[in-house]
């Protein structure tokens, strides 16, 4: 994956600076970092491989994810060293936000997430 396919495979919104937002969905941001699961291998927002086989072991092959890293409340740096350098620690989990796959409205992608 380039860095070009993992950017346009984490751009899922637009800019709707000043529109009406009332009844739409939104998901808690994580004090993690950015991470991309394309069905075989883990990659940062920037298309850099990150090396964790714990996690890649645990998630879906042939399934995409979109999440992040997260080693839990007031650990990003634990969750960027194992980002970026592939330290791994046992509080360091993958948390999916989206199966960009899945062609259905986002509430259907996060419950296929949460099934695969």
């Amino acid at each position: 994956m380039n860095t070009n396919q993992a950017k346009k495979a984490q751009m899922h919104g637009k800019d709707w600076d000043g529109r009406d937002v009332s009844g739409w969905w939104a998901s808690e941001k994580l004090d993690g970092c950015r991470a991309y699961w394309d069905g075989s291998n883990l990659y940062t927002k920037e298309g850099n491989p990150i090396n964790l086989p714990r996690i890649a072991q645990q998630l879906p092959a042939g399934f995409a994810l979109d999440g992040e890293l997260w080693a839990g409340r007031n650990n990003l740096q634990t969750a960027r060293i194992a980002t970026q350098y592939g330290k791994d620690d046992p509080r360091v989990q993958f948390v999916a936000f989206d199966a960009p796959g899945v062609a259905a409205a986002w509430p259907d992608r996060l419950a296929a997430a949460a099934r695969a």
